[in-house]
C-alpha cells in the first residue's frame, strides 16, 4: 500500500494545509486548512489536488459580490437599465447568483451559471448584441434548450410563452408504474432535487431508478 502524501505546509488556492485532523469523511482522513482571510477549512486531499476547495468560502463570495458590482456597472455604462431587454438579463444573472431571491434554488442553486461573456466588463452588451442579432424583440422571453445547462449563446434561445409552456409540458412529466407526475411533483414526493432526477435520466437510467425506487 503506498503511503500517504503528507499535505502539511503545502498552499492550494487561498489554503495552507496546517496538518491532518481527528475526524474522517467518507472514509478519508481530513486535512486543517487556514485560509488567507483567517478561517479554517477541513476538507480531504482530493479536493485540494483538483481544486475544487480553494478557499473556506471565502473566494466563492467574493465572485458573487464583484457579479452584483459587475452588473451595477454595467447598468450606468449603457444607460439601458430600464429596458424590458435589460431586466430578462438582470434577472437571468440574479437567478443563477443571488442566493437572497426567489428561484435561485432552481438556477444557480442546481449550478447553472451565466457564461463569462455574458458576465464580463461588456456583458450585457454582449448579451444585448447576441439577444438582437437572434430574433429578439418584446414579446419573447429567453429560453435554454437544455433546462440543465448555462446561460449561454448555444443553449439559449427567444421563445415566446406558449413555446415554454410547450417544451414544459413535453420534458417534465413523468410516468412510474402507471402513475404521471411533472417533475416537480416527483422531487416533491421523492424529496430528490428535480436536477438530480433528470440528470439520472440523462444518463440513461430508468424513470423508476431516477426516482429511486429501482
Amino acid at each position: 500500500m503506498n503511503k500517504m502524501q503528507d499535505l502539511t505546509g503545502q498552499k492550494f488556492g487561498r489554503l495552507t494545509v496546517l496538518g491532518k485532523t481527528e475526524n474522517k469523511k467518507y472514509g478519508k482522513i481530513l486535512w486543517d486548512c487556514q485560509c488567507e482571510c483567517g478561517n479554517h477549512k477541513e476538507t480531504i486531499s482530493s479536493c485540494l489536488r483538483n481544486g475544487d476547495v480553494k478557499s473556506c468560502g471565502c473566494l466563492q463570495r467574493e465572485t458573487r459580490r464583484n457579479n452584483a458590482l459587475r452588473l451595477d456597472k454595467v447598468r450606468v455604462k449603457h444607460g439601458m437599465s430600464n429596458s424590458r431587454l435589460y431586466r430578462i438579463y438582470h434577472n437571468m444573472v440574479s437567478r443563477c447568483y443571488r442566493k437572497s431571491i426567489n428561484g435561485y434554488e432552481n438556477y444557480g442553486g442546481r449550478g447553472i451559471r451565466v457564461c463569462e461573456e455574458w458576465l464580463g466588463k461588456d456583458g450585457f452588451v454582449n448579451f444585448m448584441e447576441w439577444a438582437l442579432h437572434n430574433g429578439y424583440d418584446d414579446t419573447l422571453t429567453i429560453d435554454r434548450m437544455d433546462s440543465n445547462g448555462n446561460y449561454e449563446p448555444d443553449n439559449c434561445k427567444w421563445a415566446t410563452n406558449k413555446e415554454q409552456a410547450n417544451n414544459t409540458r413535453a420534458t417534465l412529466f413523468l410516468e412510474y408504474n402507471g402513475v404521471i407526475h411533472s417533475l416537480t411533483e416527483w422531487a416533491e414526493i421523492t424529496g430528490l432535487i428535480k436536477g438530480t432526477i433528470y440528470s439520472r435520466m440523462r444518463k440513461g437510467l430508468s424513470v423508476g431508478q431516477a426516482l429511486g425506487y429501482e
